[in-house]
């Protein structure tokens, strides 16, 4: 599976934590500590993808589509639209990824409402790191 921390570090040339501070007004070790309380939520999520073929197959979809390997690359190129989508696949609908939002923030010390804005953002980011990777290693970067 991926390595969802790595894909992260790597991301927009390795300034995605920058970015995402300076794009939700927040410090460096803010935005570090919002996205690290984000990711057992996108790990579980996965896992609850992976174990249904069918919703596996779609994540897959929206991967090997590749629409969202921008966001990888560029922080311009990251639309919260594309990012709700994962988020309804990965974690099932509005009041799941509400209860994300909550756990992040008290496990981070950030408000909520930045992490409800923050999740669609790294969702699409995620994605296109999964896409780059796959795109590299081929299927057996993905197992």
């Amino acid at each position: 599976m991926f390595n969802l921390d790595q894909i992260l570090r790597q991301a927009q040339g390795g300034e995605a934590i920058d970015n995402l501070a300076r794009q939700f007004g927040l410090s460096q070790q803010q935005a570090a500590s919002a996205v690290e309380a984000m990711m057992p939520a996108f790990q579980m999520g996965l896992q609850r993808q992976a174990q249904d073929a069918g919703s596996l197959g779609n994540l897959f979809g929206e991967i090997a589509q590749g629409r969202f390997g921008a966001a990888y690359d560029d922080p311009s190129a990251v639309t919260a639209a594309q990012g709700n989508e994962v988020l309804s696949q990965l974690f099932g609908g509005k009041e799941t990824s509400r209860a994300v939002a909550q756990q992040a923030a008290a496990m981070s010390g950030v408000s909520s409402s930045i992490i409800k804005a923050m999740l669609p953002v790294v969702a699409s980011m995620l994605l296109g790191g999964m896409f780059k990777s796959a795109s590299s290693q081929g299927l057996g970067g993905i197992f």
